[in-house]
């Protein structure tokens, strides 16, 4: 009897682990997704050693994209600054995490920057973990911005 009781819960802990965030490889068709779907790109530059990126990511992040309020109003990607893999930046071209981290001045990990189709920058980027209390709103309020910076240019004539 014990076995089954055990599976099942490894199978509830496995459930209620947030989903890992989807690695930023090409970021020209993350684009044209976004553009489509008419939502910013979150950004967020991390480091795999970095335990406060790892804290952001579980805690704070991943329940975000998978939330009903906010999974559907924003393309999350994570740039690990420290990968030795090359990546399509939003122009198409290939750079390397870490070159695509100095375009937008990473200087620490985590940083969360919200971004428009094109890569252009929707609001001040979250530079550190900060409060991890006031965390989520931090998020929030920056997905929330952004969206009022797209809506605002779709207004103008």
């Amino acid at each position: 009897m014990t076995l089954p009781i055990l599976a099942c819960a490894v199978g509830l802990a496995a459930a209620a682990t947030p989903a890992a965030l989807r690695l930023a490889d090409d970021l020209a068709a993350t684009g044209a997704d976004a553009r489509a779907r008419r939502v910013p790109v979150m950004l967020v530059f991390t480091e795999t050693t970095c335990g406060y990126c790892t804290k952001a990511k579980l805690g704070h992040i991943a329940p975000l994209q998978a939330s009903r309020d906010y999974g559907d109003k924003v393309i999350v990607r994570e740039v690990d600054v420290a990968r030795e893999a090359s990546l399509r930046d939003f122009a198409g071209a290939p750079t390397t995490p870490a070159a695509f981290a100095r375009r937008y001045k990473v200087r620490v990990v985590p940083t969360v920057v919200l971004v428009d189709a094109a890569g252009g920058a929707l609001g001040e980027p979250l530079a550190g973990l900060m409060i991890e209390d006031f965390y989520q709103l931090y998020l929030e309020r920056a997905v929330d911005t952004a969206h009022a910076v797209l809506r605002e240019r779709r207004l103008k004539p």
